[in-house]
């Protein structure tokens, strides 16, 4: 995890900073550890880089789906053009709208669009229920973070795009899972 994604990351329940546990080890980006709220007493691991906020509340039926789903259909390099021409029709933006940008994608897979996508912006923040959100691309500016997008840890109104698609129909509820983004 890039130090600069906990300038903008927040307990997903009670909205308050999170710190990093002080027995983290740090060596430029995380690579394990533990987020703390000090207002609600959560804690969420940082595991492979990816900090997790995946916990009794989370749809456990949905995530189980979405493991099946992107384990079953694999992704191929050749794909990549389709999938960047697919998210630039899609979006109907030039690529040069997203430069000097945050994105966030909610929803993100296993990254078919997040790597059409990543060349063009500053950085963008990826979100995912699934244990594949390890399979999205490594890149510096790609954050991927795993969580139900229920409760999405993030500070509001910080992001310049935001990007999903095929994703709030599979939620408990379309509207809320839209307003939480």
């Amino acid at each position: 995890m890039n130090k600069k994604l906990l300038k903008i990351l927040v307990c997903p329940y009670c909205k308050s900073r999170l710190e990093l546990d002080p027995r983290t080890v740090l060596q430029g980006n995380i690579a394990n550890g533990t987020l703390l709220c000090r207002m609600c007493k959560e804690k969420f691991p940082i595991i492979n880089s990816i900090p997790r906020f995946i916990n009794k509340t989370t749809n456990k039926k949905t995530k189980d789906s979405f493991n099946f789903e992107w384990d079953f259909y694999k992704y191929t390099k050749e794909q990549k053009k389709y999938y960047e021409k697919q998210i630039f029709d899609f979006l109907k933006e030039d690529k040069n709208f997203f430069r000097n940008k945050l994105m966030l994608e909610v929803g993100c897979a296993v990254g078919r669009q997040t790597k059409a996508i990543a060349d063009y912006c500053k950085d963008i923040v990826i979100l995912d229920i699934s244990d594949n959100i390890e399979k999205v691309p490594k890149k510096d500016n790609v954050h991927p973070i795993q969580c139900d997008i229920m409760n999405i840890p993030l500070k509001e109104g910080i992001f310049d795009f935001i990007y999903s698609r095929g994703v709030f129909h599979h939620t408990p509820s379309t509207k809320k899972a839209f307003e939480n983004s």
